[in-house]
Formats: structure tokens, sequence, C-alpha cells
């Protein structure tokens, strides 16, 4: 997975600001949910991606643990499916006019109910949960 790095500068700031580092000390499990958003095969199978982001499948292990962490503690999980429906050329009717026609059609493809693109991405362990 990537590596990310906050600068210490930030961290003081924010300590001085709040009193401490994270906002929670401790999470209550059964308050708690994992949403997990964008990480269908539309989003991030190489090939299949009308949108591919290559980080995406690198951090599917990282999901899979905190989904199974959140589970076991009594928390919610719970997987966001973006699926094309008509009504998506009019409410999204802003991303269609900015991209290219080709550019487009292929996120309705990629997007529509019953395609292999639907499907949540390599590696993901989900149980969907609403």
């Amino acid at each position: 997975m990537h590596t990310l790095s906050i600068p210490q500068s930030v961290v003081d700031r924010v300590v001085a600001r709040r009193g401490r580092e994270h906002v929670y000390d401790a999470l209550d499990p059964a308050r708690t949910a994992l949403v997990v958003v964008d990480m269908q095969n539309a989003f991030m199978l190489p090939g299949v991606a009308h949108a591919l982001c290559p980080m995406a499948e690198k951090i599917v292990p990282n999901i899979n643990r905190l989904a199974q962490a959140v589970r076991m503690t009594g928390g919610t999980v719970i997987w966001i499916k973006t699926t094309f429906k008509d009504d998506a050329l009019k409410n999204w009717s802003t991303y269609f006019e900015m991209v290219k026609p080709e550019q487009g059609a292929r996120r309705v493809a990629a997007l529509t109910a019953g395609t292999r693109d639907m499907s949540f991405g390599p590696r993901s362990t989900c149980a969907p949960t609403i």
C-alpha cells in the first residue's frame, strides 16, 4: 500500500487546537460503521475500469481487514455499489457534458446492473450489508 506521511508540524498544530491528535480516542463498535465506496471493478480493474484508480486494488487487503475487524466487534460494514440507471443521464448531466461521448458510454456500460464491471473488485471479501 502507499505510504502516508503527515508532517510533524501539522500534527503539532492539530494537537494544539484540539488537545489531542485523534478526534475519537475510542469507538463504540455497536455505533461504528465502515462505509466502502468505489471498490467495484468499474473503478479499479485494469482493462475494465472506466475511471481507473491504480491504488484502489492495493488497498483491498486493508479494507478486508478493517471490514473483518468491524464485523467481529459488532459494527456494521456497508458496501456502496454504484449502478447506472436512465435518470443518471439527467442527474449527472454535467459529467456527461464534460466527457467525450465514448467516455460517457464506457461509464454507462461499466455501471450497468448485471455486468462484470458492476461486481466488487478482485479479492474483496464483502458481504454487502444495508
